[in-house]
């Protein structure tokens, strides 16, 4: 038996992993995260995560995550930092 959770905004449905609740542990430590959950939502940080698994993959560049998550390709990256090993660790668990 596998349980499921989600989160319904505004007619979008996230998945709640593991992975993402990691993410969002993050917030009471790491202000990036905190920032980031601030400008682009909840929402935004679970896109995010599923950019950071994709590049962590070698799936995505860093310009595709740019314009798929609506942010400038001139930063160094387009996501919290801490949530690029949040992608590895589960990324690790999932193999």
């Amino acid at each position: 038996m596998a349980i499921l959770l989600t989160l319904s905004v505004d007619g979008t449905t996230t998945a709640i992993t593991p992975a993402l609740i990691a993410a969002i542990a993050q917030m009471g430590t790491d202000e990036d995260v905190e920032a980031y959950v601030e400008r682009h939502s909840l929402d935004g940080l679970a896109a995010a995560l599923e950019y950071a698994f994709e590049r962590v993959e070698g799936t995505v560049t860093h310009r595709i995550m740019a314009r798929e998550l609506d942010c400038s390709p001139l930063g160094d990256r387009n996501y919290p930092p801490s949530v690029e090993p949040v992608a590895r660790t589960y990324n690790d668990v999932a193999e």
